[in-house]
């Protein structure tokens, strides 16, 4: 807090804030990454963004988030897997493969983020999720 008080218009502050709000209090960390993007349009804000949104179930402004993160950003590998996940939630296997491969092909290598991710658990039996995940190790 101190430091948004010192430096209000650094957006880098609101989104370290909203990362350490973000399991203790979701909607002060969306108001935080809310805050960051009107200072700028930051990639880890707009995904941290997408991942909250996902976790209260809107996903249509989530996948924005997270498709706005890739056009700021292509090689923000993270937003690939926000958006496997997002997908995975809504049950949209062809999506969550999709972007789960990309995820993995643009190096993610996350393995214990993709075995804990419970999103994921249903798929976990699966061949396609198999091979992907060797890929990663």
């Amino acid at each position: 807090d101190r430091l948004i008080d010192i430096s209000p218009q650094n957006a880098g502050h609101y989104i370290d804030r909203g990362v350490i709000r973000h399991g203790i209090d979701p909607t002060g960390a969306l108001d935080d990454y809310s805050a960051a993007l009107d200072i700028q349009d930051h990639p880890l804000a707009r995904n941290n963004r997408a991942v909250l949104l996902a976790e209260q179930g809107e996903y249509t402004k989530a996948i924005q988030d997270a498709e706005r993160t890739l056009e700021l950003d292509a090689t923000h590998t993270i937003a690939y897997a926000t958006l496997a996940e997002i997908y995975a939630q809504m049950h949209e296997t062809e999506a969550f493969y999709k972007y789960l491969e990309l995820a993995v092909r643009h190096y993610y290598d996350d393995v214990l983020e993709l075995l804990e991710t419970p999103a994921f658990q249903p798929y976990m039996d699966e061949p396609t999720f198999q091979s992907m995940l060797k890929r990663t190790i």
